[in-house]
Formats: C-alpha cells, structure tokens, sequence
C-alpha cells in the first residue's frame, strides 16, 4: 500500500509541472480566472537593468535621454522600454507621467483598460507627480513590472496581486489610472488637428461652447497636451475645440503654447488650363516656372556670425537646423538646451526659432526633440 501511494505522489510531482508550464507556454490567448492574458509568445520580459550599451535607453533613440532627462527616471525608462519591445518610436507622451494616461487616451494612439497585459505601460498619478511602469510577468497570483525612479533607482522591480486595488501602490496620495496596451492594436496616424500645450499655473477651464457665457465642463492642468481640431475667435479670446480625459469641449488658446503644426493637406493636381497661344511674356514665365520645378531644394548655409543682419537672407530656412549645418541632429537640441538654461552660444537663430516668436522657448526644443524621434 505504502509503495501505491508513493507512486501515485510521484505521478503527482511530476505531472504538476508539466500542467503548470503548458497554462503559461500556451500561446497568445491563455487567460486566467480573471480573463487576464497570461502569456505571449514572443514576449521576451526583462526582469535586470538595461545595460549602458542598450541603445533604447542609452542612445539618442531615446528622445528623453538626448533631452537629458534620462534615467534614472521613469518616463525614460518606459519610453525606452516601449521601444525596445516595439522596435519602433512609441507613441507615448513626452511629459509628465502625470499625463501619460491622458494623453494616450485623448488621442488614441493604443488601447487602453484596466486589465494588465504583458508589456502593458502601468499609469499612476498624485497631486505632484506620477509614475509608469512596464508588465513584465503575470501568473496566476501576481504581477511583476519594471520600474525606474528619479532620484531613486536605475532599474528595479516591484510585484501586486492579481486584483490589488491601486496597482499595488499604498502610499498615501497615489491613484491608479489604468495600462496602455501598446501591443494590442497600436495606431500609426498624425494628430488630428495642432497640438498644444497648457501653459498656465492655474490651467485652464475647458466650457461647453466657444466663449466665456458656457458652462465649465472641467479644468486643463497646467503643462497638459491637447490636440485642437478647431479655432474660433469669441470673448477677445481665441478658443481651441479638445478632448481631456474623455471630455470634449472648448478651451483658451491664449494660455497654451503652440508645440506641433501640422502640415495643411496636399492640394490635388488640378486640371490642365486650356491651351492658349504663348506670347514672349508667358513662354519666359513658362521657362522660369519649369526651371525652378527640376532645382533640388537648397538649404540654409551654415551662418556666418560676422555678417550684417540687414542683409537678406537669399535660402530658405530649415527649422530646427540649430547650428545651420543643414541637417537636425542631437547637435541641435543640445545647443537649444544650453541656450534655454542662459550658456552663451552661438546659433542659427533663424534655425532655432521654430514657431517664429522671436525667442528661443520649450516650445522650440520640443519640437526639435520630436523630430528626432520622428513623431513629427
């Protein structure tokens, strides 16, 4: 009897791994009793530190580390991350951990929940900050992710329970938002209108109408992205047609920053002009305008600081070329860097001066920072 039972336990010992492996190793659609995705094939978790030869946290890849603002830091780390398992520049937001949630869902880059997914970007926020994370591993019981810290550590991990409330987090203050799927179904596509940035320490109230007489739906916080799909001019104010957190409505204009542009729509070719007999006049224009149609486009000269300023300025400018070398490079956002923080250098300044305001502000190194990054 004592040589059956020991039998039947060693059948046990041997088959519980075997199950145990084949509920984790199952493929892309093994869900728990909680309907959480439990693992991805492909999906290869970091649980040590990057080292300094990674390139997705360590190189000018990383739009937040040729910034410097790089780890430790959590913002760079998940970007970073983000980047690594994509193989591509994430569409996540430049800022704040703060807003990453928003941010994510007012534009609709990724899919976003409150269900964690392997590789899924983890939100919390508290009045003065917040904090993203990455979803490294999920078993039955618990989750594990990634983190890094500013002012605190390069690389280390932390663990929640399957359900936890907040996320795991328990300091006092802290609220969790939810996970961006950047696996599931991400969406390439341009911002929908020109992207704006809140730059006022009061924020600003988003109301249901273009003007002062509508009612507040909420309030913008300061440093917050919006995207504006639409302008109207009412009260002395132009207004900005937005979304935040879901809410759509309109908000001031005059106290955000204009950070991104986006290109007016390519115009279609339009129909051939019937023909008509050419004069001396319009066979010249016709020579000029198909000369200058085959000319390869020219750029900016490196410039010469020596030279009079009232002198004109015969090439085209190529925004953001902070030193006139006819390219943008991290040359370019270093330089604006020193500039923004009052080092005496010399610059291109009609290179650097991105949105034309006269003057060398965020808005212009923000946007030389998206270009590298090829968000823009």
């Amino acid at each position: 009897m004592k040589r059956i039972l020991a039998m039947i336990l060693l059948v046990i010992l041997i088959l519980v791994p075997v199950a145990t492996f084949a509920a984790f190793a199952g493929g892309n659609t093994a869900e728990d009793d909680y309907g959480v995705s439990m693992c991805a094939d492909e999906y290869v978790p970091r649980l040590t530190a990057p080292s300094k030869s990674n390139k997705y946290y360590y190189s000018n890849l990383n739009t937040l580390y040729a910034a410097g603002y790089g780890m430790p830091n959590c913002t760079a780390y998940a970007w970073g991350r983000a980047y690594e398992i994509l193989g591509t520049a994430p569409k996540l937001s430049l800022n704040n951990a703060h807003y990453w949630y928003g941010y994510n869902k007012d534009n609709g880059y990724y899919p976003y929940g409150q269900t964690p997914k392997l590789g899924a970007i983890a939100c919390w926020d508290n009045p003065s900050g917040g904090h993203v994370a990455v979803v490294e591993e999920i078993t039955a019981n618990t989750i594990t992710f990634s983190n890094s810290g500013y002012g605190y550590k390069t690389f280390y991990l932390t663990h929640a329970g399957i359900g936890e409330a907040n996320g795991g987090v328990t300091s006092y203050g802290w609220k969790f938002k939810g996970y961006i799927y950047i696996l599931d179904g991400a969406v390439s596509k341009e911002p929908e209108g020109d992207i704006y940035q809140v730059d006022s320490s009061n924020g600003v109230n988003m109301r249901k109408g273009a003007g002062t007489s509508y009612s507040v739906l909420t309030a913008i916080p300061d440093k917050t992205e919006i995207v504006v799909t639409e302008t109207k001019k009412a009260n002395g104010y132009t207004w900005g047609k937005t979304s935040y957190m879901g809410t759509s409505g309109w908000c001031v204009l005059d106290f955000c920053k204009l950070i991104y542009k986006k290109p007016a729509p390519t115009e279609p070719p339009t129909t051939a002009a019937p023909e008509t007999t050419l004069t001396e006049t319009t066979v010249a224009e016709t020579t000029i305008i198909e000369t200058i149609g085959t000319m390869p486009p020219v750029m900016s000269p490196a410039p010469d600081f020596n030279a009079d300023p009232s002198d004109p300025i015969e090439n085209p400018v190529l925004l953001g070329d902070v030193n006139g070398s006819g390219d943008i490079t991290i040359t370019d956002a270093t330089l604006l860097q020193k500039v923004l923080a009052d080092i005496n250098v010399n610059i291109n300044m009609d290179g650097a001066d991105v949105d034309g305001d006269g003057e060398i502000t965020i808005s212009d190194a923000t946007y030389i920072q998206k270009k590298l990054a090829s968000i823009i």
